[in-house]
């Protein structure tokens, strides 16, 4: 599923808002994840993502992607306590 936007944007060079729940895709295919709030909808945190595109999949197997992964899962680990924490209040 990955490589057909890759290819996409290769062939087009669009801008594309892809919004997705899968970590590791969001890692593969960004140049920056956006990570927001529940309510109100708001930004938490923004990751910017390298190198530069068209990545090959191997790429996200590096050290580097990998680290990128564990934060963003962080993120949104955080963000849940959050999330229950403001409903038993």
């Amino acid at each position: 599923m990955q490589e057909l936007p890759t290819n996409i944007w290769v062939d087009r060079q669009l801008t594309v808002f892809f919004v997705t729940h899968d970590v590791e895709e969001a890692v593969c295919l960004s140049d920056r994840i956006v990570f927001m709030s529940i309510n109100p909808g708001g930004i938490i945190a923004t990751y910017h993502v390298g190198p530069a595109r068209p990545r090959h999949l191997d790429t996200i197997s590096t050290p580097k992607f990998i680290m990128l992964q564990k934060q963003v899962l962080a993120s949104i680990r955080e963000g849940s306590r959050e999330t229950i924490h403001a409903g038993l209040t």
